[in-house]
């Protein structure tokens, strides 16, 4: 076997495979495009990066900074803001690596959940003139985040959903 592949090839996997995972920026799952920010209250935005790591989050106006802890979590909370129809991007930056999350049309406005018995699932296709319903429809501004079924025993850290 050459000095290569005895050596150097895993020490080049693992330098690889090291790179790949640093620098690494990641929001809650409930951070997405075309989301909506509660009004009229201070908005917690979290995620993790490295350990360490310099995290800056803009929205509107606002820029808010803080670090990761040992684990690489980390959180700001924007401050309270007036409901606006205006649309923002939500920018969250790792000033260290430079690597960047943008989330697009964000609204801040009110911000319901919804939670119970199987009735709470119901889509229009099943209401009273859901066809006429849905065509005259026009709500550009209501945004649905949808949680999907997911027992578990233990809690979890966070949410997959659309």
């Amino acid at each position: 076997m050459t000095l290569f592949y005895k050596f150097l090839w895993p020490a080049l996997v693992f330098l690889v495979s090291y790179s790949l995972q640093a620098g690494e920026l990641k929001l809650a799952g409930i951070f997405s495009d075309h989301a909506v920010l509660q009004s009229n209250m201070p908005v917690p935005v979290w995620g993790t990066a490295d350990s360490g790591a310099e995290i800056k989050v803009e929205f509107g106006s606002q820029s808010k900074t803080t670090k990761s802890d040992i684990n690489g979590k980390w959180k700001v909370k924007l401050d309270s803001m007036p409901m606006s129809k205006e649309s923002r991007s939500l920018v969250i930056t790792d000033l260290l690596s430079k690597n960047s999350v943008v989330f697009k049309d964000v609204l801040v406005g009110e911000v319901w959940i919804a939670s119970g018995q199987s009735n709470m699932e119901m889509t229009t296709n099943g209401c009273l003139n859901a066809d006429s319903e849905m065509s005259s429809a026009n709500f550009p501004q209501i945004r649905q985040f949808l949680v999907p079924h997911a027992g578990s025993i233990t809690p979890k850290e966070g949410v997959d959903g659309n």
